[in-house]
């Protein structure tokens, strides 16, 4: 297994390399962070500040504490304690391994919890895609943890891709990834290599200057969970286009956030820009944010030209509606009228 040195020296190494090519500067900020950091913002005793090094699996305990905000949950206890459960064997045996000590009661309550809802939310809604072979983009992965379920998921032929720009974060997704038998290709390892054209089962990890790295109509589900309100406009603007781009045009766009009540970096209405920009709103649940659920999750859907043409009203179908419509105003009378003409032809 990688070491936490070679990791980061790595990463900072495909930065340095990729930087004349591939990264513009608000491609590699997480503006939000970098705001705090500026106006010297203190942060709670035990949670991350400084983003942009990598200390080792240590640092992944700090990431779980963060998420000691309320979880509320209205979904049925039974289907969310399977899963918590499984998430909790999942990271007990990550923790394990590094001798990482964690509260497991806070974990099961914040960051199991959070995991289950992730995972219900984006699978539940009726979608058109397989439920094999998925390919799933995780964007702005944090340290990983949509992988913990998905890994767990029935499907044999998973291609899991996970893309962040941010050094710690990224360092820590190769960490947990390195928790499951899945194969792992890594960018900063095989920059030469890296391949996206015929995936086999898999996590491939990329950093968020390489989209062009993937191929487009590609991917049945994109999961960004907490991530575009805290980017600068410029990079929303980019992934979003992006996102349009890779989504298979009957893809999924799961989002989880706070809509426009969480604006610390932009002031971007991303449903809005969602909706001028190739993506239709097909679910949002009416509920309150913070007490019903943490987040407002909703589910957008790629536009399909097929289907647009298909849900257009033809010029024969509107003078048929026509019609019936004069001819259910005059009692009938334009029905005999017509077959009185046939008659006379």
């Amino acid at each position: 297994m990688i070491n936490s040195q070679e990791i980061f020296e790595a990463f900072k190494e495909a930065f340095k390399n990729d930087r004349p090519k591939f990264i513009k500067p608000w491609m590699s900020s997480w503006d939000y962070q970098d705001i705090r950091k500026k106006r010297q913002v203190d942060y709670s005793e035990g949670l991350p500040t400084d983003f942009y090094t990598y200390n080792g699996p240590e640092d992944i305990v700090e990431w779980f504490k963060w998420q000691d905000v309320k979880k509320p949950d209205y979904f049925d206890e039974k289907l969310v304690d399977k899963l918590i459960l499984k998430s909790k064997n999942f990271d007990k045996r990550l923790f394990e391994k590094h001798n990482l000590d964690f509260n497991l009661s806070f974990y099961e309550q914040h960051v199991a919890r959070n995991n289950a809802q992730d995972f219900i939310l984006s699978n539940f809604y009726p979608m058109l895609h397989p439920k094999k072979g998925q390919k799933v983009l995780d964007f702005g992965a944090g340290y990983g943890r949509q992988f913990n379920l998905w890994s767990q998921s029935d499907d044999d032929n998973l291609v899991f891709v996970s893309i962040d720009a941010i050094p710690k974060s990224y360092c820590l997704q190769n960490l947990y990834y390195n928790n499951s038998d899945f194969k792992i290709h890594e960018y900063v390892y095989e920059k030469d290599d890296f391949n996206l054209k015929n995936p086999q089962k898999g996590v491939y990890h990329l950093p968020t200057w390489r989209f062009d790295l993937i191929p487009d109509n590609f991917f049945d589900k994109i999961l960004v969970v907490q991530v575009l309100q805290e980017l600068n406009g410029q990079l929303v603007k980019h992934v979003v286009k992006e996102f349009q781009r890779i989504l298979k045009p009957e893809g999924v766009l799961y989002i989880r956030d706070h809509m426009n009540a969480w604006r610390p970096t932009h002031k971007l209405d991303i449903d809005n820009y969602l909706s001028n920009n190739g993506f239709a709103l097909e679910f949002k649940p009416h509920i309150i944010d913070k007490t019903d659920l943490h987040g407002i999750p909703r589910i957008w859907r790629k536009l399909n030209p097929e289907v647009i043409n298909k849900q257009e009203v033809s010029t024969r179908q509107r003078l048929i509606e026509l019609k019936n419509s004069i001819d259910s105003a005059t009692g009938g009378k334009l029905k005999q009228l017509i077959k009185g003409i046939t008659r006379i032809k």
